[in-house]
């Protein structure tokens, strides 16, 4: 155990966000106790640390080290509250990052393996090509017919959609509202929304679905965007925003997505400026299967709002949004979403005929190796 094992707990607690009441509670150990180490006037047991470690989410190792390590972020953070830069990761979003990019890799390689192509669209636009420019190569490389959002009931199947098409592109689609399968590490969307891992071979976009289904399909298109521009990141689209230094990639990529979902020309034409109300907005969410907030800010990019009003109303939406409920769902289904209909097709086949071992492909998927057979036959019934 490293000397300075008081500077390391405080600040594996911190990190973790969790105080002492919750700690001695996830460890089943007596609050003073936590007290006591962090004062210095007992020191934990070899089981203690390994227990401290799990409930905190590092390493075994950190604890033996002489000072806390500074963790790095492997890839650009776009986040921002209030125009600023975030900077810290939580626990949880590290995980699922971590995850991503273990996914990533391995599929990069099968695909390599296989004789896949390079997929010619990564990478390849810069801001400097416009909105309308990337926005057109979007549609085109998710086949998107003209008016598609006409063709979906509602949010939900909208969403699904437009990720199918993304799998079909080659990009690998993630929607998890947890950690890996750990319903008790809920992933918080005051955190983030989601982000994008570039790779010419296995890009893939993770949405957090604890959103609503409005705002993952912008998340989405958003994360297709940082694709096309080969610019790997985590993403809180932030539509208030008028910063252009740091962010000025959010900007683009925001109104790269809004130009996708929502056309500025039949925008305009469905724009009645006689009627700018909270009503009118929200009619034209529901008609372009977005959220109001995206609509409302398309209107202002297009100049149809003044900025204050736009203020105004932006209050006046987020006082009708409803809070996002909970739902059980299908275990497969959102098994299926978390891990992509696609790589988890690829890993079952390939843990099916022997290519990977079970033990490896349950890792990659975050589930058991006795659960394959399951799997693969759900995959058979479509679910």
């Amino acid at each position: 155990m490293s000397k300075n094992f008081k500077n390391i707990l405080i600040w594996a607690m911190d990190r973790a966000d969790v105080k002492a009441p919750q700690l001695a509670k996830k460890m089943h150990v007596k609050e003073n106790l936590i007290g006591k180490w962090i004062n210095e006037e007992a020191t934990p047991t070899f089981s203690q640390i390994c227990r401290l470690a799990k409930a905190l989410y590092i390493p075994l190792g950190y604890f033996y080290l002489s000072e806390p390590p500074e963790e790095k972020l492997p890839i650009n953070d776009f986040r921002s509250i209030n125009n600023k830069s975030v900077g810290e990761m939580s626990p949880d979003l590290k995980s699922v990052l971590y995850d991503a990019m273990r996914k990533r890799d391995w599929y990069s390689d099968w695909r390599k393996t296989e004789g896949f192509n390079k997929l010619e669209f990564v990478g390849q636009y810069k801001v400097e090509n416009g909105v309308d420019f990337v926005a057109d190569a979007i549609e085109q490389i998710l086949e998107l017919e003209p008016e598609f959002y006409k063709k979906h009931r509602n949010w939900q199947e909208s969403l699904s959609r437009l990720a199918e098409k993304a799998e079909n592109a080659g990009i690998i689609v993630l929607q998890s509202g947890v950690v890996e399968n750990n319903t008790s590490r809920k992933l918080k969307v005051s955190e983030f929304r989601g982000f994008a891992l570039v790779d010419e071979y296995a890009p893939i976009i993770f949405v957090n679905s604890a959103d609503s289904n409005a705002a993952r399909i912008f998340t989405l298109i958003h994360e297709i965007a940082h694709i096309l521009l080969g610019e790997s990141g985590i993403i809180d689209a932030n539509y208030e925003s008028d910063d252009l230094s740091p962010m000025q990639m959010e900007l683009f990529c925001n109104k790269v997505a809004a130009e996708v979902l929502v056309p500025s020309d039949d925008f305009v034409k469905d724009w009645n400026p006689d009627f700018v109300t909270v009503d009118l907005i929200e009619a034209l969410a529901s008609k372009y299967k977005i959220g109001a907030q995206v609509i409302l800010r398309k209107a202002l990019d297009l100049g149809l709002v003044e900025k204050q009003y736009f203020f105004f109303l932006l209050q006046e939406v987020k006082k009708q949004e409803k809070p996002i409920k909970g739902s059980k769902g299908n275990y497969y289904r959102s098994f299926f979403a978390r891990n992509s209909k696609t790589l988890t097709k690829d890993i079952t086949i390939a843990v099916m005929n022997g290519r990977v071992s079970y033990h490896d492909g349950a890792q990659l998927l975050n589930t058991k190796a006795k659960t394959f057979n399951t799997i693969f036959n759900k995959m058979l019934e479509g679910v």
